[in-house]
């Protein structure tokens, strides 16, 4: 959903808006598209324009943040776009490139850490001890912007976080000294939220799947579609936890769950192949010896229970 907003002669603001359920991977490649397809617009245009783009945000509160960022990108093309050719990098005018090219190198390494914090903790805090060994001052506001996004993009509350915009904002700038402490509270508090999410998405998965084993179809991409997880990550964090794949977990608590009907119930092999997800009898037969080492009928002769 994009809403167009007339900001004055000459600006035009939009702001789209996306399901909460959406993955940070396919908002990005909406935007990714979003921005071609206007700048191929553009070109049959008989005027000249340009574009900013703020990061993601969540809530109406946070949207002039997204706005201020887009601005000051927007401004700052606009006015290298009329850079003469003959002025040099050299030039003291054009300091701000370098400036430019800073921010973005510490946005670049922020953001990594940010990644490697869903997988290899010990190496982000590393390579988040190498970045406050910057300078990072010049680079406050795009800092607190990338942190934004981060928690966006992993889905964390940004109420819980341990400084707010308004901290950000009640001066232009920050000490080296304060944003370290920023950057180390913040990272502590993602990790928490990263690890409590985890948690929470695999108990979700492992319900789903108990809930829903008897269903032949059932499989990792519907079980990620229920629980709001990629594929890729679901599997990752599941095989990390677990020891094992998802495919095997759910094979073996299918088995589980047979061996329980074989001894408690009359229900015959078939039934039992049937009411507990496999395709078929013949598949029910061969996968129960292989976890087993014996075929259905042998293991309920040996673990039959008196049946009432």
């Amino acid at each position: 959903l994009c809403h167009q907003i007339q900001l004055e002669t000459g600006i035009l603001a939009c702001v789209v808006c996306f399901d909460s359920l959406k993955s940070p991977a396919s908002i990005r490649l909406l935007m990714e598209n979003f921005d071609q397809a206007f700048r191929k617009n553009m070109q049959l245009m008989d005027f000249q324009a340009e574009a900013g783009a703020g990061s993601s945000c969540v809530g109406l509160d946070n949207v002039h943040l997204s706005y201020q960022e887009a601005f000051g990108q927007l401004r700052h093309r606009l006015y290298y776009s009329q850079v003469s050719d003959d002025l040099s990098p050299d030039n003291n005018d054009y300091s701000a490139g370098t400036a430019d090219s800073d921010v973005l190198y510490l946005i670049s390494q922020l953001k990594e850490v940010f990644r490697l914090m869903n997988g290899n903790e010990k190496m982000a805090w590393e390579k988040a001890a190498s970045l406050q060994k910057l300078n990072m001052i010049p680079a406050c506001r795009e800092l607190y912007n990338c942190v934004v996004e981060c928690f966006v993009a992993a889905r964390i509350p940004l109420e819980g976080m341990p400084f707010t915009a308004e901290w950000m904002g009640e001066q232009e700038v920050r000490s080296q000294e304060e944003l370290n402490r920023f950057l180390q509270e913040t990272l502590k508090y993602y990790c928490e939220m990263v690890k409590k999410n985890r948690y929470q998405h695999l108990e979700r998965a492992i319900s789903y799947l108990k809930e829903n084993y008897s269903d032949s179809n059932l499989s990792l991409g519907s079980v990620s579609t229920q629980v709001g997880l990629s594929t890729a990550y679901l599997s990752t964090i599941f095989t990390e936890d677990y020891g094992q794949s998802f495919s095997e977990y759910l094979r073996e608590y299918r088995i589980k769950q047979a061996c329980d009907l074989l001894t408690a119930t009359s229900m015959t092999v078939a039934e039992i192949g049937f009411q507990t997800g496999f395709n078929s009898a013949n598949s029910f037969i061969r996968v129960f010896k292989k976890f087993t080492g014996k075929t259905p009928g042998s293991y309920r002769e040996e673990h039959r229970k008196p049946i009432a």
